[in-house]
Formats: structure tokens, C-alpha cells, sequence
């Protein structure tokens, strides 16, 4: 008898998060290392029981968004990712010449999990990469620069607002 491993049916919600790291490593690519750490994350958020997982989502009044995401090192440690995926761990807050750090693996798998199980897509409306409001697709403007932070990536599409208070013009 041959035994073969048997992989199970993809959930649509797996196929989102895979559908998000393949885009992070193709536009990130300096990055990979980091986005590989942030699988890791993932991976173990999906896989431990609902009370230990590494990543935890917290809705403040007014609907904004922040993530706990405990440490790979020490489980003791808990890092604190902003709603634009800016994270308080040593990774960050290391200086980089000067220039805005690099998103760290926290941040990554924050932003992973936000846009693929958070901010779903909707066949009738397109949603705002910077707000996640769902609006028609015309109303919404393309990111044309690009950027090291993981808050807009170049082909994103922002609304009024967003572009307007962003760094993307």
C-alpha cells in the first residue's frame, strides 16, 4: 500500500491570504524574509487553539483597528500594529540612515490578515485600500509611486479621502 498525504479542499479564506502573500512577494521582494517570518505568523495563528493565537484584532470606538501580535522570541512580549500596520516592535524602532524602517513581520502579517479576511472584496463595489469603504470603482484613484511602507502599494486604489491624506501625490 502507497500512503500519499492528503491535502484538504482550500477555504476561501485561505486562498485569499495565499493570494496576498504572492502579491507582497512580488512587490516587495527586498522584503522577503520578513514576509516569510509573517507566514510563519499566520501559519500558527490557524493552527493553535483560538486562546494562544499570536495575532489578535481589537476594534476601538469609532471602528478603527489595531492588532496584538505576540512575540516569535518571547511569548511573554506583545507588539502593537497600528491601523496603517506601523508596529512598536525593536525591528522598528531601530534606525535605518535615517529613512523610514522597512515594515517589520508583525506589521506584515497584520496587513495580511486585515486585507484578506477583514476588508473582503465585493463583486458590485471595489473597497479602498487606505479605509477599506466599499465604493464604485471609478471613484477610486490609482497609487502611482512607490512605497516602503505596507499602508499603499503601488496599483492600489485609494478614495478621495484616503488619496488626499496620503503621501501618494
Amino acid at each position: 500500500m502507497i500512503e500519499s498525504s492528503i491535502t484538504p479542499a482550500a477555504t476561501p479564506q485561505v486562498e485569499a491570504i495565499e493570494r496576498e502573500f504572492r502579491r507582497l512577494y512580488a512587490a516587495r521582494p527586498h522584503l522577503q524574509s520578513r514576509i516569510k517570518r509573517a507566514e510563519q505568523i499566520i501559519v500558527t495563528q490557524f493552527s493553535v487553539p483560538k486562546s494562544v493565537r499570536p495575532v489578535k484584532v481589537h476594534i476601538h470606538p469609532g471602528g478603527s483597528r489595531s492588532f496584538s501580535v505576540t512575540s516569535c522570541s518571547s511569548f511573554a512580549k506583545t507588539y502593537t500594529v497600528t491601523e496603517s500596520f506601523e508596529c512598536n516592535c525593536p525591528d522598528v524602532r531601530r534606525k535605518h540612515n535615517g529613512e523610514k524602517p522597512p515594515a517589520c513581520k508583525h506589521g506584515i502579517a497584520a496587513y495580511v490578515l486585515d486585507r484578506a479576511l477583514l476588508r473582503p472584496a465585493s463583486p458590485k463595489t471595489s473597497p479602498c485600500s487606505g479605509c477599506g469603504e466599499r465604493v464604485p470603482g471609478r471613484e477610486l484613484t490609482e497609487v502611482q509611486d512607490w512605497h516602503e511602507s505596507l499602508a499603499h502599494f503601488e496599483g492600489d486604489m485609494l478614495c478621495v479621502d484616503c488619496f488626499a491624506s496620503s503621501d501618494c501625490w
